[in-house]
């Protein structure tokens, strides 16, 4: 399975990936609204891996690597997976602190979407955030999502319990039987 945009390559785990995901789930900056900001070990990366492997041969979907078309190697992921519990299912990415500010989290995003709604058939999804990550909600706006509430962590049964969370629908028929998806922006 691959999935392309203009600059990127969206693709499925090997476990070749790790030290290049290792990097990112090692990075204060990256993990900063991630985990309360708690870096993962060796062991979590390698279940994290191994978990979208699963996803992606039982449900055809996980949070596929993101690689430029023009050099291999993993520069974060994007993808849908459930986010349990309470089992929807979920839009969600990571990028290399070396590629922020670029637009390769929203690129990455709406081909996702794209997919998600043309291919798989999905018609609602959410996103989840840390409550101050201004910048993934922003991606989340661009790519047609609305603010849905504020929540804590613990909410949803996770820990930590009062990590503070912002959650975003992307709902592809609203009530007026219109998409609300925005190629444009």
């Amino acid at each position: 399975m691959e999935l392309l945009s203009p600059r990127l390559r969206m693709r499925e785990w090997s476990l070749a990936d790790f030290q290049d995901f290792s990097r990112l789930a090692k990075n204060p900056n990256v993990m900063r609204y991630i985990n309360n900001g708690k870096l993962w070990d060796d062991h979590r990366i390698r279940k994290f891996i191994e978990r979208q492997q699963r996803l992606q041969k039982q449900m055809g979907h996980c949070l596929w690597v993101i690689e430029l078309q023009q050099k291999e190697g993993l520069i974060g992921f994007c993808g849908i997976a459930p986010f349990e519990p309470p089992g929807f299912l979920e839009i969600g990415w990571w990028l290399d602190e070396s590629c922020w500010g670029r637009g390769y989290a929203t690129e990455a995003a709406r081909v996702v979407l794209d997919y998600a709604i043309n291919e798989l058939g999905i018609t609602q999804l959410r996103s989840v955030s840390h409550r101050n990550h201004s910048r993934s909600q922003a991606v989340m706006r661009r790519i047609g999502m609305r603010h849905e509430q504020d929540l804590l962590l613990g909410d949803f049964g996770k820990e930590p319990e009062d990590l503070p969370i912002r959650v975003h629908l992307y709902d592809h028929q609203t009530e007026t039987g219109q998409s609300n998806f925005n190629k444009a922006d």
